[in-house]
């Protein structure tokens, strides 16, 4: 045996190619066999990984995105995903290389471009309607898109483009893909009868009935969309009517609507409160009084509920006045009337009527006596005003010179005192207080909490839930307290101290707020650990508001480090203005927000100035995105696992397959573990600790650390000669091996119950119902994804054309094995890499990435009447992203990535011409080549990196919420207890299974913040072992409990 010639070992990784009409170095069979393991039994003497214990396993599951074959003739992309959704869809991209020299680019062109992205093969029925094209005073060009499929709206499914002057192109937005086309089996009028009845049913007071107040207010039908939206809660598709319906004048409904059933999916009240605590109804109007024909405005005095003289801009209409302030530029005169003014700010009394009644009357005084409550309201509308227009250039609430309604004296429907205020849509509402506060109208900062929502819907117009709407309200409080910029509280001014101890309603420099947690009258969470995950106050908009509230706060107090904090609120308030304009929309959440504050800071300041950085540090510390990943990160469903933190190794077998290596990375020393010549890579648990391969006589062997010697043993597992290869998964517990004959199965063993199942590949196809082929010859290299769910593999099927000709090709599929929630075998579900690779092209040797189960490197071949090209492609398989790792490739690589993921090795030739492992440097994404090729070591092959530390393989953050997980007594036997303690308030599904897989036990169970402690009844259950699932949201955690 030649002696190995170890060149480099301080980094791993690579990449490599494929061969005509298949993968060189492939196995080629001829005939069927007729070999049998079911009866075989194997013991491990390994036990890598523990397969159980008192603790949780935490585990995932694998969200596979087809890739389209159009992408492999365009590896290199002409735009760049920086980050995806949950669906795998991309949510921001650079689109740089998009822009043309020598065509137009109006707003129809972006959107060819956009469609170039999402639909690019036209097939998907999705276009793009411009709602907006504007340019900004740094002349960056913002062009806002809503999606469209088979011609209607998708439901919350907007984009931006923002074209900036130095050429970068910015796209971000919501992507949804609707899986079929409908038709409405009623019209909008029948859709509305249902809506009132609905309302009639919910015991919500209908009170449309013509008014006077109709010509301030509306009532009914506001609005509506026949498009397209996902069912909450669901993957189901369903065209509807989407309606903002005023029930009253003062209550605003959105209501979704099956255009197809009637049936209602969506019923919410979308009234934007100042506090969170409020009654749930709201009406219409009864009485005004005829009104007077115009004369003229002027100016008066009047103490306001400060008992502070304020000079007030009112109309004179003989010998009245009006509380209507003509005075600014917006106002249009020509077209004045009392009763309908246009561009004024004006305020009226609601005549303590409720919201189930409202009745509103013009405030006139012929003596200049006032209310203090009206002068309070009227005001500090002035002020909002001209702080948005002074501050921003916008002119009023609309941005357009519409008028702002303030309406004061608003009671509670017995006709008590209304403890808040709120924006409808249309107008500020005002209530005196009751409890909780004084008149609302007196607080500066409620009334531009208030002007902002109106600015907020007219605008990015968030929707009024979950994490878009605690932005809603967020947007509210920050713009709420740089109109009243004298400190960061709200309702400092009105509340009262029996109901807020801490003298405010909400502080964003201390969103706890002095409050017990979870308080959420008065507390806050102000960091993401904390978010409130339930469905109450709309998913949390006026609980959650404290995470972003008290990011820009954070963010103000680093920009006044170097001056002072009202230099830094100047900054920031641009910032954030620009951010809500340009950067957001209806479905953004928090993430969203930082990658939105992040790019308006680099438009203002510079990437990576001293703004951009506060900016990052703000979100830091708040848990939103992470520094690591700049732009903030989106929605990173893409959970990537720790690294293992053991001593680096390599595992490999010499250029002509005769025996198996141990590279010790940090010492370069090396180890012969075996001097048996191999037919299969050496496949390697997740901590070393257990190899196994087939040798050339077609035995099964196994190399098992000894854990007291620390040597590894050969041992042969199967004497039997009817192997070809063997893959073990991750934790130790399944291994897959192929027969050494020519059939399309994939044979699987569970060490831990000593049993078999046997896969049949297929080969998916995309008719309706679903469907498979079975044209699979038989498949070859395999590689378990990190929970043991599912067995990446390639194979070699054939496909006989309508000529008469047969074509064969390598292509990569992912085969579901086990399934988590039954701790048993899977359902041998079969997903493609590719869903239509191209004729002329295979893909195989594919391999998951050490810490990202989404990534994965594989082998490529191209072949043309040149010859036949060869590459290493990287895929992230949740997004359907693909980038080139390595080209120009002589032969297939079989890739490895390092422990860290920053390298990957492959097989190569030395300068020598020698068969050797190469390697390279990736980029960040995991998929791309970061660096030149360099040899790692001579005379090499199959190489394979890991560590021989513990860690846990899958880790989902939705589980990291329950600690100190107790369950007792041990064996039990009538009463099994559960003893943990959660970080907040969620449901949690319990299941207990027998060792055959069956579920014979299930309780949904509520589960409070703090210790927990439940009882499962579980008398009739015979004794033996069981499987404890602890389920929330779509992951499970197991452990192994005992009766008897």
């Amino acid at each position: 045996m030649r002696k190995f010639i170890l060149l480099f070992l301080a980094i791993p990784l690579g990449i490599l190619p494929a061969q005509s009409q298949g993968l060189k170095n492939k196995p080629d069979f001829q005939l069927n066999g007729n070999q049998s393991i079911s009866g075989k039994t194997f013991e491990n003497p390994g036990f890598a990984l523990p397969y159980s214990n008192s603790s949780f396993l935490y585990t995932g599951t694998l969200n596979l995105k087809p890739i389209s074959a159009n992408k492999l003739s365009g590896i290199k992309k002409n735009y760049t995903v920086l980050e995806t959704d949950e669906a795998g869809y991309p949510k921001r991209l650079s689109l740089n290389a998009l822009i043309p020299r020598n065509s137009t680019t109006d707003a129809s062109f972006w959107a060819q471009q956009l469609n170039q992205v999402f639909d690019s093969e036209g097939d998907k029925a999705i276009e793009w309607k411009n709602l907006s094209d504007t340019s900004d005073d740094l002349k960056i060009r913002h062009l806002k898109y809503q999606q469209l499929f088979d011609g209607k709206p998708v439901i919350g499914s907007e984009y931006y483009v923002h074209v900036y002057a130095d050429g970068k192109v910015l796209a971000h937005g919501h992507f949804q893909q609707p899986d079929q086309s409908l038709e409405p089996k009623f019209h909008l009028d029948q859709a509305v009868a249902l809506v009132k009845t609905a309302f009639i049913r919910e015991g919500i007071t209908l009170n449309e009935s013509p008014s006077t107040e109709q010509k301030y207010l509306k009532t009914g039908l506001s609005s509506y969309t026949l498009g397209y939206a996902q069912v909450p809660g669901s993957d189901q598709w369903k065209l509807i009517y989407e309606m903002v319906y005023y029930p009253t004048a003062l209550s605003k409904y959105l209501i979704w609507m099956d255009a197809e059933s009637g049936a209602i999916l969506k019923f919410r009240k979308d009234q934007c409160n100042v506090h969170v605590h409020t009654t749930n109804e709201c009406s219409h109007r009864d009485h005004v009084a005829e009104l007077p024909s115009p004369q003229g405005g002027e100016t008066t005095t009047a103490r306001d509920l400060f008992d502070i003289n304020r000079t007030i801009q009112v109309w004179r209409e003989g010998s009245f006045q009006y509380l209507l302030d003509a005075s600014r530029s917006m106002f249009k005169a020509a077209s004045f009337k009392l009763d309908d003014p246009v561009g004024a700010i004006w305020t009226m009394d609601g005549l303590n009527s409720n919201e189930n009644n409202i009745r509103m009357g013009q405030i006139r005084s012929n003596a200049n006596t006032w209310a203090k409550n009206a002068i309070s309201a009227h005001y500090n509308a002035g002020l909002a005003y001209e702080y948005y227009l002074n501050t921003h250039a916008r002119n009023s609430i609309n941005g357009q010179g519409g008028t702002i309604l303030s309406v004061i004296n608003i009671t509670e429907a017995g006709g008590g005192g209304y403890d808040n205020a709120f924006w409808n849509g249309e107008a500020i509402f005002y209530g005196n207080g009751g409890t909780a506060f004084t008149s609302l109208a007196k607080s500066l900062d409620v009334a531009g909490h208030e002007m902002t929502h109106g600015v907020v819907q007219t605008t990015a117009n968030l929707t009024y839930e979950n994490e878009s709407g605690a932005l809603n309200e967020s947007f509210a409080d920050i713009f709420g307290v740089l109109i009243d910029r004298d400190d960061w509280k709200l309702g400092d001014d009105i509340v009262r101290l029996n109901a807020f101890p801490s003298g405010a309603m909400r502080d964003m420099s201390n969103p706890h707020n002095g409050a017990q947690t979870n308080d959420f009258g008065r507390w806050q969470p102000q960091h993401v650990s904390e978010q409130y995950k339930g469905s109450s106050d709309n998913g949390g908009v006026h609980i959650n508001s404290g995470i972003p509230n008290y990011a820009f706060y954070l963010f103000v107090k680093e920009l006044a480090k170097g001056s002072t904090e009202e230099q830094g609120k100047k900054i920031a308030e641009k910032v954030y203005y620009r951010t809500l304009v340009n950067y957001l929309t209806r479905s953004s959440n928090f993430k969203d927000l930082r990658n939105a504050v992040e790019q308006a800071c680099i438009d203002l300041h510079g990437n990576n100035s001293t703004v951009h950085n506060a900016a990052k540090f703000a979100f830091d510390q708040v848990g939103i995105g992470s520094s690591g990943n700049p732009g903030g990160g989106g929605q990173q469903y893409q959970n990537d696992l720790p690294v293992n933190p053991g001593a680096l190794f390599a595992v490999c077998t010499d250029d002509r397959n005769l025996g198996v290596y141990l590279i010790n990375i940090q010492t370069s020393q090396i180890f012969q573990l075996s001097n048996r010549s191999i037919k299969s890579k050496p496949s390697v648990s997740d901590d070393g600790s257990e190899i196994y391969f087939v040798g050339v006589d077609s035995r099964l062997y196994g190399l098992f650390l000894n854990q007291t010697t620390k040597v590894y043993d050969e041992i042969v597992l199967d004497s039997d000669p009817i192997y070809r290869s063997a893959t073990i998964s991750k934790d130790g517990r399944l291994l897959a091996v192929l027969y050494d004959q020519e059939e399309n199965k994939i044979h699987v063993y569970d060490f831990v119950r000593q049993v078999w199942k046997t896969f049949t590949l297929t080969n998916p196809t995309t008719s309706n119902g679903g469907g498979a082929t079975s044209n699979v010859r038989y498949a070859d290299f395999m590689d378990f994804e990190h929970s043991g769910q599912y067995l990446m593999y390639d194979a070699l099927s054939k496909l006989e054309q309508n000529s008469g000709a047969i074509y064969e090709y390598w292509d990569i599929g992912f085969l579901r094995v086990w399934n988590l929630a039954s701790n048993n075998f899977g359902d041998g579900h079969i997903d493609k890499l590719f869903s239509d690779l191209p004729e002329n092209t295979s893909i195989g040797n594919p391999s998951f990435s050490k810490n990202s189960p989404y990534v994965i490197a594989f082998d490529y071949l191209e072949e043309d009447l040149f010859g036949n090209k060869f590459y290493i492609l990287g895929s992230n398989v949740e997004t359907g992203n693909l980038a080139e790792i390595a080209a120009d490739r002589d032969n297939t690589g079989y890739p490895n990535y390092s422990v860290d993921d920053k390298f990957i090795m492959y097989n190569g030739y030395d300068n020598s011409g020698n068969i050797s492992i190469k390697f390279k440097q990736l980029a960040a994404n995991k998929i791309q080549s970061g660096g030149s090729e360099q040899l790692f070591i001579s005379e090499a092959r199959w190489g394979s990196f890991f560590a021989n530390g513990k860690r846990v393989l899958i880790k989902n953050e939705d589980l990291e919420t329950i600690h100190d997980l107790e369950v007792y007594p041990v064996p039990f036997d009538k009463l099994l207890n559960i003893s943990f303690s959660s970080d907040r308030s969620q449901d949690l599904n319990i299941q207990l299974i027998n060792s055959l897989g069956v579920e014979v036990l299930k309780e949904k169970r509520i589960i409070e913040s703090g210790k927990n402690e439940i009882q499962l009844n579980v008398t009739e259950l015979p004794s033996g072992i069981y499987y404890l699932q602890l389920l929330s949201g779509k992951v499970a955690a197991s452990v192994v409990v005992v009766k008897g």
